[in-house]
């Protein structure tokens, strides 16, 4: 609810009130008492419905986020145009001004519902009372009766009586708004999300190894304390609860024992926030927080709000290196220099606990997890270097999992390594990452992860190259820049290949590296796969850059793109009519000739006709010949 409606409510139910209190004044006939009554709103207050006796809060600062359903309009209760608005549960403390000073005799009395509520008589009151309304008057919504009548017996006048309504609401039910958090160690709960990796260890310790923030909101997402109960179970996997209704989570919450289903009602909570102390209990594996609500109506209605996991892990059992985005590291011989942020080395490492920028790259990622697979937090990462001249130790700090390029969170450790002064290009050295393995009780051995690294200088010449010499239309395309130091050996990791951002004569597909976001990584820099692809049209491509290099040298990167897909279609299309053509051709060819067989069969059938038609004839005067001789 707004703030806004929250002054409405106030103000109706003010209004309300005065016009039963007197908004309706109705003096008897011959009054002479003509003070109006006001509602002063520097002294109003209304107290919480959960805790009638404690602290209020003034008219003139109550908001939604505190009182919610609360409304009051200050002014003359006259004509129930001033009114006041409660949640049901309410106590309300409304301030009573007089606009002319009563006399120092004047009793003023009110009542609600039938029911007095105060009497001001005291000589400082009376020029500026409190109508103290408790909470078990306003318990059910409604609107209640409020009357208040001042008179004087000491000096006989006529009384003067005010009416007036106050509305109480029902309280908004609670919701599926209501919030749930994970928080890390202990203190105030997280606002908006999850601070904690959900992981801990499944030593049983006093130490908190989480705990769940709840935040109860009503249907207006306003905080309430209209609910009856809060509960959160372990519905699967090891671990126990413990309910801590302090207005911030408790130190050292834990035991050795504990609850699986841990609730807190409404009157224990603090402000309707509420903590469970997450702790470990010796076994390790994934648990399922199920978080519940019950409501205060009838009946009592029971709703998840939040289901959370939070993994217990072993012992570390096994160490490896990911991600070993530096392990060249910069031959120098201006003092000890480590890769601070890509592109820049400086005499000061950073081991990233929060990587809250794209250019918070460690050297490398140590991934720690125990015999199930589980990544292990909370643990002092050591290292030795096989050659002191080349690698000095590293540094390693546990990912806090809560920056947007997070490494993973708990279980991953971000590292970088220092390279000494005067170091050589080309050299080389194994850097060992180690912890004591825990399962060794004489403490004598390791668990290990091996990087080999070297050094470089650098960059002081550079190649870039596409992958290949022609591209179709279109085609996925690689584009490689190659950089070495002084002696030609690869050069250090983590510097910027481009000065300037690279550039194409034809618009390509996807996107050109920038300087920006461009760095060496074993002396290479390549695009992304399926990042990067030829032009749509064909003829020459070229790539362009400004190098990395001190002087800036210009590099390119040549290729032919061939037919573009349009002209391909249109080809094919041609192709297939020609094609068509020649058959078409073909085909009238054959009819040709079949006419022309069939005109010579026709001649030489019509000659053999004629031929047989002559011999007829023939035969015919022949026989006739012979008849006339007989």
């Amino acid at each position: 609810m707004s703030t806004k409606t929250s002054f409405k409510r106030i103000a109706l139910v003010a209004a309300s009130a005065l016009a039963i209190a007197g908004f309706s004044a109705v003096p008897s006939a011959n009054a002479t008492l003509t003070a109006p009554l006001i509602i002063d709103s520097t002294t109003s207050t209304v107290l919480t419905p959960t805790a009638p006796g404690g602290l209020a809060i003034a008219f003139g600062t109550a908001t939604s986020a505190t009182q919610p359903g609360f409304s009051f309009t200050a002014g003359v209760i006259t004509n129930s145009v001033a009114t006041v608005t409660v949640p049901a549960g309410s106590a309300v403390s409304i301030g009573l001004n007089s606009a002319v000073a009563f006399l120092a005799t004047d009793d003023i009395v009110c009542s609600a519902d039938g029911v007095a509520v105060v009497q001001i008589n005291a000589a400082a009151a009376r020029a500026s009372g409190l109508l103290v309304i408790p909470a078990g008057v306003l318990a059910t919504a409604g609107t209640k009766a409020i009357s208040c009548t001042a008179s004087d017996a000491v000096t006989p006048r006529p009384s003067l009586t005010v009416t007036m309504s106050l509305v109480v609401t029902a309280l908004a039910a609670p919701s599926v708004t209501s919030t749930v958090f994970l928080g890390s160690g202990n203190g105030a709960g997280p606002a908006t999300t999850d601070t904690l990796t959900p992981n801990g260890s499944r030593t049983v310790a006093a130490a908190n190894s989480g705990f769940l923030s709840v935040t109860i909101r009503d249907t207006d997402n306003a905080i309430t304390s209209n609910f009856t109960k809060v509960s959160a179970t372990i519905t699967d996997g090891p671990g126990y609860l413990v309910p801590d209704r302090a207005a911030t989570s408790t130190a050292s919450g834990c035991g050795t024992s504990g609850v699986r289903t841990a609730s807190s009602t409404a009157a224990q909570v603090a402000g309707a926030v509420t903590h469970f102390t997450i702790c470990a209990d010796g076994t390790s594996g994934k648990s399922t927080i199920k978080i519940e609500l019950q409501d205060s109506a009838t009946p009592k209605i029971t709703t998840t709000i939040a289901t959370k996991t939070f993994e217990f892990f072993g012992s570390v059992s096994k160490l490896e290196i990911i991600n070993p985005v530096g392990k060249i590291g910069l031959a120098s011989g201006s003092g000890a220099q480590v890769l601070a942020t890509a592109g820049v080395y400086t005499t000061s490492g950073n081991a990233y606990t929060n990587r809250a920028a794209s250019t918070d790259v460690p050297a490398f990622i140590v991934k720690a997890t125990d015999s199930s697979g589980r990544g292990v937090g909370n643990l002092t990462l050591g290292s030795t270097s096989s050659d002191s001249t080349v690698a000095a130790t590293a540094t390693c700090a546990g990912d806090d999992g809560t920056a947007t390029f997070n490494s993973g969170g708990s279980g991953f450790y971000n590292c970088f390594w220092t390279t000494p002064a005067n170091g050589k290009s080309g050299a080389k050295a194994d850097l060992t990452v180690r912890i004591a393995n825990p399962a060794d009780t004489t403490g004598l051995t390791f668990l290990t992860a091996v990087l080999p690294v070297t050094l470089g200088g650098v960059i002081a010449k550079q190649t870039m190259a596409l992958d290949s010499a022609s591209y179709s239309a279109g085609a996925a395309a690689k584009l490689t820049v190659t950089s070495v130091d002084a002696s030609g050996n690869p050069a250090a990791d983590g510097q910027a290949v481009f000065g300037a951002d690279a550039t194409s004569n034809k618009q390509q597909g996807g996107a050109l590296p920038t300087a920006a976001a461009s760095f060496t990584v074993g002396g290479t820099f390549s695009t992304s796969a399926n990042g990067f692809f030829a032009p749509a049209v064909s003829g020459d491509w070229s790539v362009l850059a400004t190098g990395g290099d001190a002087a800036g040298a210009s590099l390119s990167a040549t290729a032919t793109v061939e037919g573009d897909q349009s002209s391909s279609l249109a080809l094919d299309a041609a192709n297939a009519a020609t094609d068509a053509a020649n058959n078409a051709y073909d085909e009238a060819q054959n009819a040709t000739q079949a006419a022309s067989d069939a005109l010579a069969a026709v001649s030489e059938l019509a000659a053999q006709v004629t031929s047989l038609i002559a011999m007829v004839k023939k035969l015919t005067a022949a026989v006739a010949k012979m008849a006339k001789k007989k």
